[in-house]
């Protein structure tokens, strides 16, 4: 067995959880309100005040956004991960997998991979958040928003190697 195999196995397992899919909708509602209450925060304090001038929309847009990511990856992601991992060994499957001539590192890079897969489909509430952000005449420096991004990305590694 090939590792694309194993990968595409363990996104089907993944499709198929119950938490995946409750991760995706509270995520998305989560970046969605507080895409708002940035929006709005952000425009009460572009009024033409000194603090406009200091003001920079990585600060004021893209930090409170994601910002629902915080809650999800210390609050959701973890049942994705477990739910990933502890499926085999309930179902007995794991005695299966294990004699695939596929190392145990191998297994375990699949497992990392898809859960890689899973945090940049959940970046999509925040990619487009950023580009109403974009259509609503604000600017984004794309240097800056992949730094942040990159930030919360070794967060999510961090979460998911822990589980």
């Amino acid at each position: 067995m090939r590792g694309r195999d194993l990968i595409r196995k363990e996104l089907a397992e993944l499709s198929a959880s119950r938490a995946w899919w409750l991760l995706l909708i509270v995520v998305g509602l989560l970046t969605g309100q507080a895409f708002i209450g940035a929006v709005r925060t952000y425009a009460e304090m572009s009024a033409p005040t000194a603090l406009a001038q200091v003001l920079s929309p990585l600060d004021g847009i893209v930090v409170p956004t994601l910002g629902a990511y915080d809650l999800a990856i210390m609050l959701l992601f973890p049942f994705v991960a477990i739910r990933l991992v502890a499926n085999e060994r309930a179902t007995d499957a794991l005695k299966i997998v294990l004699q695939w001539p596929v190392t145990r590192r191998g297994i375990v890079l699949a497992k990392l991979g898809a859960l890689m897969v899973a945090w940049l489909v959940s970046l999509v509430p925040f990619g487009i958040a950023m580009g109403l952000w974009v259509a609503y005449g604000g600017h984004l420096n794309g240097f800056e928003l992949a730094n942040v991004v990159a930030g919360y990305t070794l967060r999510f590694l961090l979460t998911a190697g822990l589980s």
